[in-house]
């Protein structure tokens, strides 16, 4: 696996957000980032992947955020596996890197 250095913070962001939200409690919170310190991440630094990403929020209309990660899967020539149902309806298809968690999990 490999993310935009930024997936460090967004994770644990996401988490945080879902105690708020009442998804999950303070000690999941915990364990959960714990968990998530101790995956061997490859990362690439979010600063070379900038205008990349910036090109690729205009190309699909998507978030600043969300380019970073399609920049990433282009410059490296890999496909970029998500879970974002938002994402998903944005690209509708059209990032032919993208593959949607399912399909990869598919048999």
């Amino acid at each position: 696996m490999i993310a935009p250095d930024y997936l460090r913070y967004e994770v644990p962001s996401l988490i945080c957000k879902a105690v708020g939200g009442k998804r999950i409690t303070p000690e999941d919170a915990r364990n959960l980032i714990g968990l998530f310190g101790v995956l061997e991440l490859r990362t690439v630094r979010t600063r070379k992947l900038v205008e990349g990403a910036l090109e690729m929020g205009l190309r699909y209309s998507c978030t600043f955020y969300d380019g970073l990660y399609l920049a990433l899967a282009e410059a490296i020539g890999c496909r970029m596996v998500h879970a974002d149902a938002k994402l998903r309806r944005t690209l509708k298809g059209r990032f032919p890197l993208e593959l949607w968690i399912e399909d990869y999990w598919s048999p």
